[in-house]
């Protein structure tokens, strides 16, 4: 199992990827289950998903990206604009 810290690193490597923007002190990390494995969802604040999803223009208020505590892998993200929620599995 992966710890907090690490969780929060690896979501700070992808905000780098993809440019979604990154802040130590907008950002956190909470224990949740996506489809029964456990995973640290790393909440990003004022993130830019520019990248992920080039048809989307309004600025990103909530952005969650859900990695695996088991294998480290990233299982999805969740955006939140304009009181619209979004979850996409993600492939690498």
């Amino acid at each position: 199992m992966i710890s907090q810290s690490t969780a929060m690193h690896i979501a700070q490597e992808f905000a780098a990827r993809y440019e979604t923007g990154w802040s130590d002190r907008l950002s956190w990390a909470v224990r949740k289950n996506v489809n029964t494995e456990p995973c640290w969802a790393v909440v990003m604040i004022t993130a830019c998903i520019a990248k992920l999803h080039p048809k989307e223009q309004t600025p990103v208020v909530l952005f969650t990206l859900y990695i695996s505590m088991v294998t480290r892998q990233c299982l999805g993200y969740e955006y939140s604009s304009n009181k619209k929620r979004v979850f996409c599995p993600y492939d690498s």
